[in-house]
């Protein structure tokens, strides 16, 4: 089966491939960005909607707990860090559809599992993205963006997870 991340994967693949041309100077900021580059953000920025969208569908189902009433908070701070790349490189920022993508969950436990996982492609989307981006700040928000996933997101869920098993 063929899921949005690998389409989104396979596209990355065709941008490189393709060898994009670098956007003129001066319509991006004055700094030149290749259009992987761009692709990588637009990534970041709709996994960080999705995430949030996630955590959104679980508290509106399940009433304020812990962890996806900290996570959400934390989320919205990672969707603040991009938009401020996407200005500095004058980008239109993405609009967010996820309210009406995110699944409905049967339990609290379901959740909590469905959260480890978006953490876990999270951390892996990042990994690649370093791949294809040059450009420091966009590393170093990366960076810590995949920081907050691996060192707080997925042990919460985890956490999670154990306290319904």
């Amino acid at each position: 089966m063929i899921t949005l991340r690998k389409v989104l994967i396979l596209l990355i693949i065709a941008l490189l491939l393709a060898g994009c041309d670098r956007y003129e100077p001066s319509a991006y900021g004055g700094e030149e960005i290749t259009g992987s580059e761009v692709a990588a953000l637009n990534l970041a920025m709709n996994d960080a909607y999705k995430a949030r969208a996630f955590c959104e569908k679980v508290i509106k189902d399940f009433g304020d707990i812990a962890p996806f009433t900290k996570i959400i908070k934390s989320e919205n701070n990672n969707i603040k860090a991009l938009e401020k790349l996407f200005k500095e490189y004058d980008l239109e920022i993405l609009t967010d559809d996820w309210s009406t993508k995110t699944p409905k969950f049967n339990s609290i436990e379901e959740a909590c599992e469905a959260g480890r996982n978006v953490e876990i492609e999270n951390i892996e989307l990042y990994d690649m993205l370093f791949t294809i981006v040059e450009k420091e700040d966009m590393i170093t928000t990366f960076k810590n963006l995949q920081g907050a996933s691996r060192n707080n997101h997925l042990p919460a869920f985890e956490t999670c997870l154990a306290g319904y098993q």
